[in-house]
């Protein structure tokens, strides 16, 4: 049984119905409003007379049922056996200043989720992973193994003991919600936003007070809202005085699920001289009036550069969405123009995205799927690291990116099934990123950069 799910009997006491009260909320997002009042029209069919026509509905809410003590074959505590897993997989995300809903840094915190924890974790919802397991080995991947997920359920199911407070695992080190560490030059935007309680909040650009007067090297980059609530994703670019903001000089990203920038000692991230930062900044509703600040924190390079993060970004702004398409097919491709050595890719959709691939056509014919996202989730974007090295693509590799999206009145997330959808920046609209960082492989810039300051020594 689930919250809130209800039942409707006859006169006779009959099972007519049993499922949902209407199709608005979903695991993972909403409607405006719903479509189906599926209670209200099994109520007034059961009062006509009538057969129910939807007797059974499913239901998303949360359990109510009890978990059954578990058996096992030694006692399985927070201090010794739980803390180390939630620490491993899960506090990256759950732990004050990020996407995730609540944190799970204490054992109080853990105890009272006790129960929520063993339902997701044993359905594999959590750590949310939305990649198929049969392409490409990502080392950010939070994967619980079936031994994990038994000492969690054993765990809640005999009252979550809390074990010997001594034998708990150390916590990261976290300052103010700096997940890169305490950054070497803060930049704060100086706007408060204040969001209104309801509507479509137009994006915000803001230029950040600081002059990269020389050419600065970044090993790390975190985008940090005061309020993530509010900010479902932001945006940041560098730019000189005569340009605009423009995606072909993106730094970084805040998203729901997402990282901060971290590379490795040899690869860096190159602002030219004389530049700013720029954010394109996202902001949504919650029901009632909320105010938000952004500050950006950067480390700079440190010891020897030896080669530019980089990235191509597989885009179709030409595209139009039928009404109704249950599965309506989008593509990109961009061919390499050196031997590259693979960092990541990321995927960005709307809320009627439904899957997104990213293939690799090799000049000797072969070809490799390196990502397959079966089910996109517009409320979790996360990226797909490779171990640093491992994932090589010769000079005239061409990656193509396919994407299918989900315009019919079956998506649960579709604000309207009728329209005919194009690109653009609100999420009533659509777009189709996909993006592939890497560095070249022939590379070797042997630059010294000044850890104070990320510019390139004399």
């Amino acid at each position: 049984m689930r919250t809130p799910e209800v039942v409707v009997l006859d006169a006779e006491r009959r099972l007519r119905y049993r499922g949902r009260i209407d199709d608005q909320y979903r695991l993972g997002g909403n409607r405006a409003a719903p479509t189906r009042r599926d209670l209200q029209d099994a109520l007034d069919e059961v009062l006509a007379g009538k057969d129910v026509t939807v007797p059974q509905t499913p239901v998303d809410g949360c359990l109510i049922t009890r978990l059954e003590p578990q058996k096992s074959k030694k006692d399985v505590t927070y201090a010794e056996h739980i803390a180390p897993i939630l620490r491993k997989h899960c506090v990256g995300c759950h732990q004050p200043g990020t996407a995730a809903p609540f944190s799970l840094l204490t054992y109080q915190q853990a105890k009272s989720r006790a129960a929520a924890i063993a339902e997701v974790v044993q359905d594999q919802r959590m750590p949310p992973w939305h990649a198929s397991l049969r392409y490409g080995h990502f080392v950010n991947r939070r994967a619980l193994s079936d031994a994990e997920r038994d000492l969690i359920a054993q765990w809640a199911g005999a009252g979550a003991p809390p074990g010997d407070a001594a034998k708990l695992p150390t916590l990261p080190e976290i300052k103010d919600g700096w997940l890169i560490g305490t950054p070497d030059l803060m930049i704060q935007d100086p706007t408060t936003y204040t969001i209104p309680k309801e509507g479509v909040v137009p994006y915000k650009y803001a230029i950040l007070p600081h002059v990269f007067e020389e050419e600065t090297w970044l090993q790390s980059v975190q985008i940090l809202p005061d309020n993530p609530r509010v900010v479902h994703h932001c945006n940041m670019a560098y730019f000189s005085a005569t340009e605009t903001f423009k995606m072909s000089n993106f730094v970084t990203g805040f998203v729901p699920g997402g990282e901060p920038m971290i590379l490795n000692d040899s690869v860096a991230f190159r602002i030219p001289a004389n530049s700013v930062l720029g954010l394109q900044i996202h902001l949504v509703t919650t029901g009632k009036e909320e105010k938000c600040r952004l500050a950006v924190g950067l480390k700079f390079a440190r010891g020897n550069v030896k080669q530019q993060l980089r990235f191509h970004l597989l885009v179709d702004h030409r595209f139009a969405i039928p009404p109704g398409a249950p599965a309506h097919p989008v593509q990109a491709s961009r061919v390499l123009e050196a031997d590259a050595i693979g960092v990541g890719l990321f995927s960005h959709m709307h809320v009627r995205g439904k899957d997104m691939t990213f293939k690799a056509r090799y000049p000797d014919g072969r070809s490799e799927t390196l990502l397959l996202i079966p089910n996109y989730s517009f409320d979790w974007q996360m990226p797909y690291r490779w171990e640093f090295g491992k994932q090589r693509f010769p000079k005239g590799s061409r990656l193509d990116c396919l994407a299918h999206y989900d315009n019919s009145p079956f998506n649960p997330y579709n604000p309207d099934p009728k329209a005919t959808v194009r690109d653009g920046l609100q999420t009533t609209s659509e777009m189709m990123n996909g993006f592939f960082f890497y560095v070249r492989a022939d590379e070797d810039l042997k630059l010294s950069i000044d850890a104070k300051t990320g510019r390139v020594k004399p």
